[in-house]
């Protein structure tokens, strides 16, 4: 198949250059129609030929996160200069590690053939989700490609920065309660059992502490193995339920009315949500896929459902901030601002300042509990260690005083 050198001006009047291939010039220049360009130059490439198509199989790692969010920022950035998309992909391509750049010289080659970048994206499924597919075509749609390529990655950052957060303000109080678990432990499995055969020696009776200790160390002792293999079991049981759609549905509901937590997973998904809605209803996508395609974001199947329910609403011609209010525990900022922005018109930025509202407050009610959770698991591991030496301790006391 024939490749053409063309020159053309996309929809905002800026000039784009590039390679596509075609069987002739006339369907060269109806492809370039189709994308929005407007062809001025369409030169043959003597001895030009399409490249061999890639497997879309890759048997290379997919994008990280990261990396995603780095590529769709350097795409943005050189289309924004005025360079062309396969021009922007193959400079993109020669500075990027081997799994990277097998995956833009496939994305190139799809482009240099007169698809659409949303279509190239769309055959590497594990590496760009519904979502950015959807955003790349409202961007080509309307000619704001690299706006949208930025608010993409602008997106991603921010869903990398709220996880990273998370995992930080909960690292700390994991290791202590892990710490002060192993402590317990093996002053029960080690310490403990050294002392019986001095308390057996001595004709004694022991406080009532000591007693109940000796008995859980000797249980622990005893048992230990047993009631590990029962924890793995029921770990690995829970884990086959959560992966049933049923047994998902049933824990999520309980892990949303759990006191703490249920709170916290509340506000984190419709967070969640909020954000990935402002990037799509930003890029003109109807509410209804917007509604569909931000459902996807989140993980707990109840607030899923309750979001699928939304949808179904709106479908049937009812707003969206009333939907939300039939429909789940939504927070009242959440359906004020959506109302506001339907008011006015401008949903996609009042779920952006919505989205921002309600990332700002669970890092603050994270630090919060996370601030309250340390203290009090020291003061737990402190009393727990305390009574393991009173234990201790007092017979040991009424041992001197037999001997007095």
């Amino acid at each position: 198949m024939p490749v053409y050198r063309y020159k053309a001006l996309d929809q905002q009047g800026r000039n784009r250059r590039g390679r596509i291939s075609a069987e002739s010039s006339v369907e060269a220049g109806r492809s370039l129609r189709r994308d929005g360009l407007n062809p001025l130059q369409m030169v043959e490439v003597p001895g030009g030929k399409a490249p061999e198509k890639l497997s879309l199989n890759r048997t290379k790692k997919s994008l990280s996160r990261r990396e995603l969010a780095l590529v769709l920022r350097q795409v943005a950035t050189m289309l924004r200069s005025g360079e062309s998309l396969t021009e922007v992909l193959a400079a993109i391509e020669r500075q990027s590690p081997r799994h990277q750049r097998e995956l833009l010289t496939a994305i190139r080659q799809r482009v240099l053939e007169g698809e659409t970048l949303a279509h190239a994206l769309a055959r590497f499924p594990d590496d760009f989700k519904p979502l950015q597919i959807a955003s790349v075509t409202a961007g080509e749609r309307t000619g704001r490609l690299d706006e949208t390529l930025f608010q993409l990655a602008r997106h991603v950052e921010e869903q990398n920065n709220l996880r990273r957060d998370l995992l930080l303000a909960l690292i700390y109080p994991a290791v202590l309660a892990l710490a002060a678990i192993g402590v317990v432990v093996a002053l029960l499995v080690f310490v403990m059992p050294q002392l019986v055969e001095v308390f057996d020696a001595v004709d004694m009776t022991l406080p009532v502490l000591t007693r109940l200790l000796l008995a859980v160390s000797r249980g622990l002792q005893e048992f230990g193995g047993f009631l590990l293999l029962i924890l793995l079991v029921a770990t690995i049981g829970i884990a086959f339920v959560y992966r049933s759609q049923g047994g998902r549905l049933s824990i999520d509901r309980l892990l949303l009315r759990a006191p703490v937590t249920g709170r916290l997973i509340m506000d984190l998904e419709v967070s969640r949500f909020t954000r990935t809605m402002a990037l799509v209803c930003g890029n003109a996508v109807p509410v209804p896929e917007a509604v569909r395609l931000s459902t996807a974001a989140v993980g707990n199947r109840e607030v899923s459902s309750q979001l699928g329910r939304v949808r179904q609403d709106i479908i049937r011609g009812v707003s969206l901030s009333n939907a939300l209010t039939q429909h789940g525990n939504f927070p009242p900022l959440l359906v004020q601002m959506v109302h506001t922005g339907e008011s006015n018109g401008n949903l996609g930025e009042s779920l952006e300042y919505a989205a921002g509202l309600m990332e700002t407050e669970l890092k603050n009610r994270l630090l919060i509990i996370t601030g309250v959770l340390e203290p009090a698991l020291i003061l737990i591991m402190g009393g727990v260690v305390l009574l393991i030496v009173l234990s201790i301790l007092v017979p040991v006391l009424d041992m001197n005083t037999l001997v007095y």
